[in-house]
């Protein structure tokens, strides 16, 4: 009759809407593994029964009956989306970790050319030094008279002088990139004194030559 496949019609409809609805909130239900949704099937018998209402439904047809089905896949999808994730925040921080490494880095090359820069300049004053002096040990010679023993001191202490302070500044620059140093790699702290201690020898050169100079006056 059609009042009886109207009725089935919107029980299925019905239930139809509640399995998609109960879909849903599993869908976005993240972190469970076996979500379990109950969607209704009727199983509606073939039939032309009358409608009795002392009956226990509608004379003969039978109840719908229920069944019960595993919702693995979207489970599985939202897993694999949470592993995807986690893996891309995997790959982020290993980014950074790098692109600090490469500011350090080149901090570290910043600092050593200006390092660089100031051992040419203190090596080459120290030079200028020299042939100042040689200049006034040229003049020294030809310098006779009572006045030749004080102007000798005065030359003395003027070199003494310009050595101390060339001492200082460069015990104030060593100290200082010692605290970058401490921070690097043993490999480019070795390369790193290895300059320095370089440049510390030709100073050192210098400063001998300074005293036979001295010494000679």
């Amino acid at each position: 009759m059609d009042w009886q496949n109207k009725f089935y019609s919107i029980v299925r409809e019905t239930e139809e809407n509640l399995a998609k609805a109960k879909l849903k909130l599993a869908a976005k239900s993240a972190g469970l593994n076996n979500s379990v949704v109950e969607s209704y099937s009727p199983r509606p018998a073939v039939g032309t029964a009358s409608f009795s209402p002392g009956g226990s439904g509608f004379g003969g047809l039978p109840k719908p009956q229920f069944t019960r089905h595993q919702l693995t896949a979207p489970v599985d999808q939202l897993n694999m989306s949470a592993a995807s994730g986690i893996q891309v925040l995997h790959m982020q921080e290993q980014i950074d970790a790098q692109n600090r490494t490469i500011d350090q880095l080149q901090k570290l090359v910043q600092s050593l050319d200006r390092e660089r820069d100031f051992y040419k300049d203190q090596i080459s004053r120290l030079q200028g030094e020299i042939d100042n002096l040689s200049d006034k040990m040229r003049r020294q010679m030809t310098i006779s008279g009572s006045g030749n023993e004080r102007q000798m001191s005065l030359i003395k202490k003027e070199v003494i002088h310009e050595i101390d302070k060339v001492k200082a500044m460069l015990s104030h620059q060593s100290r200082s990139p010692r605290i970058v140093s401490t921070q690097l790699s043993p490999q480019l702290d070795d390369e790193l004194w290895s300059v320095k201690e370089n440049l510390t020898e030709s100073l050192d050169h210098i400063r001998r030559e300074l005293r036979l100079m001295n010494k000679r006056i």
